[in-house]
C-alpha cells in the first residue's frame, strides 16, 4: 500500500508538471497579444506581468515539493540510489529556498549561488559515484581474472597430470616430444635419452584381483620410477606404460640410475613385488632425425628386458598368479 501511495504521488507530480508546462506555453502565446507575462516599455525596459509571478511561484512550489519528496523517499532505496536521491533532494531544496529569497532580495545573486551550490553537489555525487562504479568494476574484473586464472591452472593440471599416479600425462608427454622434434629438426637438440617402462603382469592382476588392485599396482609402479628418477619428467603414456626423458645431469648419470633401478626390480622379482621392465636409448646426433627413432630403440630394449625377467622368474607363459604373488602384487 505504501508503494502504491508513492506511485500515485509521483503520477500527481508528473501531471502537475506537464500541466504547468502547458500553461506556460499558452501564457507565452497570449503574451503576444496581451502582455500578461512580460512586456517592454518605450525605453526597452523589461517589466514582469502578473502571470510571470504566479507561474514562477507555482514552479518554485512544485520544485520544492519534488525535491522534498525525492529526499524523503531515499530511505526505501538501495545505497547508490539513496545517495543519488539525497543529493538531488538536498540540491533541489537549497535551490528552491534561494530562489524564494531572491524574490525578497532581488539585488543579491542568490539564484546564481543556489545554482552553483546545487551543481557542485550533483557533480560531486556523480564523480564519487563514477569512482565507486569504477572501483567496483575493477574489483569485479580482478576477481574474474583471478577466478579464470585458478580455473585455467586447474584445467592445465588436469590436462598435463595423470589423475591416477600424479605423474605427467600423455598430453604433456606428446607436447614435450613435439618440442624435442623441433630441436632435432633444427639441429639444436642437446644430448638426451629415453627410458621406456612397462609393468609386468598387470593384466593377470586385473583379471585375478580386480581393477582397483590393478590401479594400486600402477600407482606403486609410478612411485618406484619417480623414486629412482626424481629429477626427470616421468610420464604415463599408456595403461601400463611409462616414459622418462633424460636431460642434463640426469642424462650424464643415466647408466647409474638405470642400473640401480633394475637391481631393485630384480629384488622385487624374487620377493614377488612390483615388477617393471625397462629399456633405455640415447639420441644419436646426425643419425636420428626424430624422437620416435630414439623411443623405438628404447622400446625394443624394454621388450628384451621383459623377456629376461620372465625367464629369471621361470614363468615364460605366466597363466596363473601364485598365491604369494596375489597377496603382495601391489607392493613396491
Amino acid at each position: 500500500m505504501e508503494g502504491d501511495g508513492h506511485s500515485l504521488f509521483r503520477r500527481i507530480l508528473f501531471v502537475i508538471g506537464v500541466a504547468l508546462f502547458a500553461c506556460e506555453i499558452v501564457i507565452l502565446i497570449i503574451n503576444f497579444f496581451v502582455p500578461i507575462q512580460f512586456y517592454f516599455d518605450e525605453h526597452a525596459v523589461y517589466h514582469a506581468g502578473g502571470a510571470r509571478y504566479v507561474t514562477l511561484a507555482l514552479q518554485v512550489v512544485l520544485f520544492l515539493v519534488t525535491s522534498i519528496y525525492t529526499f524523503v523517499t531515499k530511505a526505501s532505496s538501495e545505497n547508490a540510489t539513496k545517495r543519488l536521491r539525497r543529493s538531488v533532494g538536498l540540491s533541489g531544496v537549497l535551490m528552491a529556498v534561494l530562489v524564494i529569497l531572491q524574490l525578497f532580495y532581488p539585488m543579491l545573486p542568490l539564484y546564481s549561488i543556489g545554482y552553483l551550490l546545487s551543481s557542485c553537489m550533483l557533480h560531486s555525487f556523480v564523480v564519487e559515484e563514477e569512482k565507486d562504479e569504477y572501483r567496483k568494476n575493477l574489483q569485479e574484473m580482478l576477481d574474474r581474472t583471478r577466478q579464470q586464472s585458478l580455473e585455467l591452472g586447474d584445467a592445465r593440471r588436469k590436462i598435463y597430470t595423470d589423475p591416477l599416479t600424479g605423474v605427467g600425462s600423455k598430453q604433456a608427454y606428446l607436447e614435450d616430444v613435439d618440442a624435442l622434434d623441433v630441436l632435432i629438426r633444427d639441429d639444436k637438440a642437446e644430448d638426451f635419452g629415453v627410458i621406456v617402462f612397462d609393468l609386468n603382469d598387470l593384466k593377470i592382476i586385473n583379471d585375478t584381483l580386480g581393477h582397483d588392485t590393478g590401479d594400486i599396482y600402477i600407482y606403486n609402479a609410478a612411485m618406484l620410477i619417480c623414486e629412482f628418477f626424481d629429477r626427470c619428467p616421468v610420464y604415463r603414456i599408456g595403461g601400463d606404460e611409462f616414459a622418462v626423458i633424460l636431460q642434463g645431469e640426469s642424462y650424464q648419470s643415466r647408466n647409474e640410475h638405470l642400473a640401480a633401478f633394475e637391481t631393485q626390480i630384480d629384488s622385487n622379482l624374487r620377493t614377488d613385488k612390483v615388477v617393471i621392465s625397462s629399456g633405455m636409448s640415447e639420441y644419436n646426433r646426425g643419425a636420428d632425425t626424430r624422437y620416435l627413432s630414439v623411443f623405438e630403440r628404447a622400446d625394443q630394449k624394454m621388450y628384451r628386458r621383459k623377456q629376461r625377467l620372465k625367464r629369471m622368474n621361470g614363468r615364460l607363459s605366466r597363466q596363473t598368479l601364485p598365491q604369494t604373488g596375489v597377496k603382495s602384487a601391489v607392493k613396491m
